[in-house]
């Protein structure tokens, strides 16, 4: 960051710079990860243009959820020296929002962790799991995410008894304000090296 810093660059330009190196990445990616489903929905017979869009639709929410967490671990490496601890950090928010918090949201219906096509089950309802449930269900980003998948891909599967419903928009709309909360939170991290900028240029 130093040598960036010696010439004219300021700390947004380097930030976008960031953001369009973590997009191109994650395209090249998704872009490969699309051809292999459109070539699998081919083999199998069951390609068509209904189910090619479900498919780019699917990869599009994909990139949403995966660029909230990519943008995430470049905040951290910014602001944390040790590269160490910066992948400690960003790997545990990752396993947070990731098993954790889907673990506590499920507790109410078990075999959706597992499967979440498999038929609803009533196995250790109880209220505090539904208080548990309700509390934690609109903050697990992968719950939306999965949610969403499962509806562009037609396997949303009969609603629980006890669990939180939402219309497919709002679970977009969760996606998208997790996809701005965390754009202003690397934002911020990168506000932090102005000082340094400034020291170079003087």
């Amino acid at each position: 960051m130093k040598l960036i810093f010696s010439r004219n660059v300021t700390a947004l330009e380097f930030f976008l710079g960031k953001m369009l190196a973590i997009t191109k990445v994650l395209l090249m990616i998704l872009a490969a990860a699309v051809f292999i489903s459109l070539i699998s929905a081919e083999i199998f017979h069951v390609l068509t243009f209904a189910n090619m869009l479900h498919i780019l639709g699917f990869y599009g929410i994909s990139f949403l959820y995966m660029f909230g967490f990519a943008i995430f671990s470049l905040a951290i490496t910014i602001r944390v020296d040790s590269a160490v601890k910066s992948m400690l950090y960003a790997l545990f928010v990752w396993i947070v929002i990731t098993f954790a918090l889907p673990e506590l949201v499920s507790a109410l219906h078990p075999t959706a962790s597992l499967n979440p096509v498999l038929p609803p089950t009533n196995i250790l309802q109880s209220p505090i799991l539904s208080v548990i449930h309700q509390f934690f269900y609109p903050i697990s980003i992968s719950e939306h995410f999965k949610e969403m998948g499962s509806f562009l891909l037609g396997v949303l599967p009969a609603p629980t008894e006890g669990q939180v419903s939402y219309p497919q928009s709002l679970h977009f709309f969760i996606l998208i304000l997790w996809e701005f909360l965390i754009i202003g939170f690397a934002f911020l991290f990168f506000q932090k090296i102005r000082p340094a900028e400034n020291a170079l240029s003087e």
